[in-house]
């Protein structure tokens, strides 16, 4: 608490005050009053979408992830995520460093409480930080264990894909499909017989934020992924639905998103995506 008080009060007197955005200044100051439901319901979509300026590789605004990473480290608003935490501290040091330097007040009370809220054991799985290093704002991510065909399964999180089968447990980094902004509604496995084969495949519905010519462009993408011995490879990413400048997505599926996607074997024994009112293909 002790570097929590330091840090307001350099927020405070600091000469001359940083800028801060209007909506990260909102969720600092319910934060500040005690009200940390309100604080995280303002903080989190803030520096989970798009930042202000739209640049999709741009870091969060370094005050709204310097608090929304200390509500994930005390459980304040939310459940404990230590992983998350690290990677919002890391973001919000690097954030004010480059903003105000690494001798301004608030950098170092940020610098301490960051290495002061936890120790490299309480990290967890550090695949995890790495996967939410490479892709640090995927929302929505639940992990969810598909059994496979012939035994052994796989595993969907914030790392990726794990799969654990043949004897042998092999990580497919998210990193490699993912953007930096995006909310997950739905991961689901589906097994087809195709021919004299049978084949695991991951469905994933995703939400992913982008930007062009200064508007907010969000697009609802139905991705098939295929398990391959020990590897996952995505086969399709089919556009479902573009929607501009709507608020930060819900981790609900739109109505009627599920029911027009249809992956299935064709009568020549072909496994094939179907988009109602779009179109079909084969997936080789």
């Amino acid at each position: 608490m002790q570097t929590m008080a330091v840090f307001a009060l350099a927020l405070t007197l600091a000469a001359p005050a940083p800028t801060v955005h209007p909506t990260a200044a909102a969720g600092i100051a319910a934060y500040e009053r005690g009200a940390f439901d309100e604080a995280f319901a303002i903080l989190k979509p803030f520096v989970f979408d798009l930042p202000p300026n739209l640049n999709p590789q741009s870091s969060p605004e370094p005050f709204a992830a310097l608090y929304l990473a200390r509500m994930y480290a005390r459980g304040q608003g939310t459940a404990v995520d230590t992983p998350m935490a690290s990677v919002l501290y890391h973001f919000a040091t690097q954030g004010l460093i480059e903003r105000l330097g690494k001798d301004h007040a608030l950098t170092a009370a940020a610098i301490e409480e960051s290495k002061a809220a936890f120790d490299l054991s309480m990290l967890g799985d550090q695949d995890e930080v790495d996967g939410l290093l490479g892709c640090p704002f995927r929302d929505g991510v639940e992990r969810t264990a598909i059994d496979l065909v012939g035994g052994g399964s796989v595993v969907v999180d914030r790392a990726g894909f794990q799969v654990i089968a043949r004897g042998e447990t092999t990580r497919t980094p998210a990193r490699g499909t993912c953007g930096w902004h995006e909310v997950t509604l739905s991961v689901s496995g589906a097994r087809l017989q195709a021919g004299a084969r049978q084949r695991d495949f991951i469905e994933v519905f995703v939400w992913i934020s982008g930007s062009g010519k200064g508007h907010i462009r969000r697009e609802l993408q139905w991705r098939i992924f295929e398990v391959v011995r020990t590897k996952v490879v995505l086969r399709l990413a089919q556009p479902m639905q573009y929607v501009f400048d709507t608020p930060y997505p819900s981790t609900q599926m739109p109505d009627g998103v599920r029911d027009a996607a249809l992956l299935r074997v064709n009568e020549e024994g072909a496994v094939v995506f179907t988009v109602k009112g779009v179109g079909s293909g084969v997936i080789k």
